[in-house]
C-alpha cells in the first residue's frame, strides 16, 4: 500500500455554498450515449450482447474499480508501471472521463461529505431521479471552490496527461475498430449502451449508497444527514 496523499485543502472553501448548473460538454457526451443505447435493440445480434456484458465487466471491474479507484485515488496499491497504464487505460474505456477529471470528482465530493455539512449535490439528499440527472447532465460551480492539488506523480506523468485529454477520443477509436470488426450493432452494444449502462450505474451505486434515508441508520448515515439539503 502507497502512502496516502491529502489532495484536497480548503481553508476557506464552502461545500454548501454553490450552484448546479447544467454542463454542456456532459450533456453533449452523456446524450450520444443515450441516443446510441435507445437504437441498441434495433441492431440486436448475440456476438454484440455478449460483447457488452464482456467488456462492460471488465472496464468497471478492473479499469474503474481496480486500476482508477482503488489503485490511483485510494493508493490501496502499487503495480508495475505496464500493469498500471493497463489499468488505468481500462478505466478511460468506461467513458467517464480522464484520470485528472476522476481524481477530482472524486475527492471533492469525499471532502464535501466529511463536512458537517455539504449541499445537496454532494450529499444525494433529493431523490433518486432528480440527482441522477445532477450528476449526468450537471456540475457544481463552488463559489468559494477548495484547491485541488494531485500528486506530481500523476500530475506530470505524460501517459495521464495524455488521456486526460484524449479519453473521448479513445472511445471514437474504440468505436471504429468496433464497426470494422463487427457492425453498427457493435458500436451501439460495445460503446454507447455500455458507457451510458456503466456511469448511470455507477452514480445509481452512489446514490444508494451516500443517501442516508430512513432505512440505513448508523454512523454513516448520521453523517450523511447532517448534510444540508439546499
Amino acid at each position: 500500500m502507497m502512502k496516502a496523499v491529502e489532495r484536497v485543502s480548503a481553508a476557506n472553501a464552502s461545500a454548501q455554498i454553490g450552484t448546479v448548473k447544467l454542463d454542456l460538454k456532459k450533456t453533449f457526451w452523456i446524450g450520444m450515449m443515450i441516443i446510441g443505447s435507445l437504437l441498441a435493440p434495433f441492431y440486436f445480434s448475440w456476438p454484440a450482447f455478449f460483447l457488452f456484458l464482456i467488456s462492460t465487466y471488465i472496464t468497471l471491474l478492473l479499469g474503474h474499480s481496480v486500476g482508477m479507484h482503488r489503485m490511483m485515488i485510494h493508493r490501496s496499491f502499487k503495480a508495475p508501471k505496464p500493469l498500471a497504464r493497463l489499468l488505468i487505460f481500462m478505466g478511460v474505456l468506461v467513458g467517464m472521463g480522464g484520470p485528472s477529471q476522476i481524481i477530482r470528482v472524486h475527492d471533492t465530493g469525499d471532502w464535501a461529505q466529511r463536512l458537517p455539512a455539504c449541499h445537496a449535490y454532494f450529499s444525494h439528499t433529493h431523490d433518486y431521479i432528480k440527482d441522477v440527472m445532477w450528476q449526468l447532465f450537471c456540475t457544481f460551480k463552488f463559489e468559494t471552490p477548495p484547491h485541488l492539488e494531485i500528486e506530481p506523480e500523476l500530475r506530470d506523468d505524460p501517459y495521464i496527461r495524455l488521456f486526460d485529454d484524449t479519453w473521448w477520443i479513445v472511445q471514437l477509436l474504440l468505436a471504429g475498430a468496433l464497426f470494422m470488426i463487427g457492425d453498427l450493432g457493435w458500436v451501439l452494444w460495445g460503446c454507447c449502451l455500455r458507457v451510458f449502462i456503466s456511469i448511470w450505474g455507477h452514480w445509481s451505486v452512489t446514490y444508494v449508497c451516500h443517501n442516508p434515508g430512513p432505512a440505513r441508520p448508523g454512523p454513516l448515515a448520521r453523517q450523511r444527514c447532517r448534510c444540508a439539503s439546499l
